[in-house]
């Protein structure tokens, strides 16, 4: 005979039973697979740092930059140069000064670092040793009319970034006379130089065969004189930013006006120290900064 239950009630057994089931624990796939997700999520976060760290780097870079720049605007300003019909003792400039292209300030006013010295010329000015500082700025002056009056001249400024401890004794590579700017700075301070190219139409600078390849045994076919993101000037005094490169030249953002006499098409622009980049970051088109002072 059979017996059963009068009520209807759960064994204490059977009720641990079914509590240990509700609790069981997670299996082995479920917890290879959370894994796996917290590695990937993981992975992508941390991918993140590295280009956090260079974007920061660059926008500190492109504050200072800004910074030099206007330092430099705020003290050509200060120190305008001085115009007058007639020459005279004090004097900067005259109506016939300049050959009417882009030059450097010895050949019309005399010395770059007699107006402005190295030290003047770079940044940060806390920094003790001149030659060791991140930043160096070099004008150049064009006199746009001729005759030229008081308002018919501006100064083109380029913004290097100093490399400490490269080497920056340009010697020409593939030009054998460069005209160096700032050559009294000293081997350890960035360059502005310039170059003599075979021509300039439509958008591209052509610098000669191989004259953008630096290797100077043969070339290695290899742009890099000037590369894409570079800033370069002309003789007209008009600032480009490359976007193209070739072993013979480079193609830049905009279109290159009608070059002015002379006809040779000089091109100024920062030479990059072996293995490394272009140290300029920018170019700044300066004007009001003559002076007129009375006969």
């Amino acid at each position: 005979m059979k017996h059963f239950s009068v009520d209807n009630s759960i064994s204490p057994d059977r009720a641990l039973r079914r509590v240990m089931t509700a609790r069981r624990g997670f299996s082995l796939v479920e917890v290879m697979i959370a894994m796996g997700v917290f590695a990937v999520g993981f992975v992508a976060v941390a991918a993140m740092f590295p280009a956090g760290v260079i974007l920061q780097k660059q926008t500190i870079s492109d504050v200072e930059s800004q910074l030099v720049a206007r330092n430099a605007a705020a003290m050509v300003r200060a120190r305008k140069l001085t115009f007058r019909a007639t020459a005279g003792t004090g004097i900067d400039l005259i109506p016939t000064s300049g050959t009417g292209v882009l030059q450097t300030f010895a050949s019309i006013s005399g010395s770059l670092g007699t107006r402005w010295t190295i030290g003047d010329r770079s940044y940060p000015t806390a920094q003790g040793a001149v030659t060791e500082r991140r930043y160096y700025w070099v004008p150049m002056i064009r006199r746009t009319k001729s005759p030229a009056s008081v308002g018919d001249w501006m100064v083109l400024v380029f913004v290097l970034r100093n490399d400490p401890g490269s080497d920056y004794s340009y010697t020409g590579y593939a030009f054998s006379t460069p005209v160096v700017v700032n050559a009294s700075d000293g081997n350890d301070v960035p360059k502005v130089v310039g170059v003599n190219v075979v021509s300039a139409s439509g958008d591209y600078f052509n610098m000669g065969v191989k004259k953008n390849d630096l290797d100077p045994v043969g070339g290695n076919g290899v742009p890099d004189q000037i590369r894409p993101g570079d800033w370069v000037a002309d003789n007209n005094g008009v600032s480009y930013q490359v976007i193209e490169a070739d072993v013979n030249g480079f193609r830049v953002s905009s279109s290159i006006p009608p070059t002015i006499a002379p006809a040779t098409v000089k091109l100024w622009y920062a030479p990059p120290p072996p293995g490394k980049t272009s140290p300029c970051t920018r170019i700044i088109q300066l004007s009001g900064v003559i002076k007129e002072v009375a006969p």
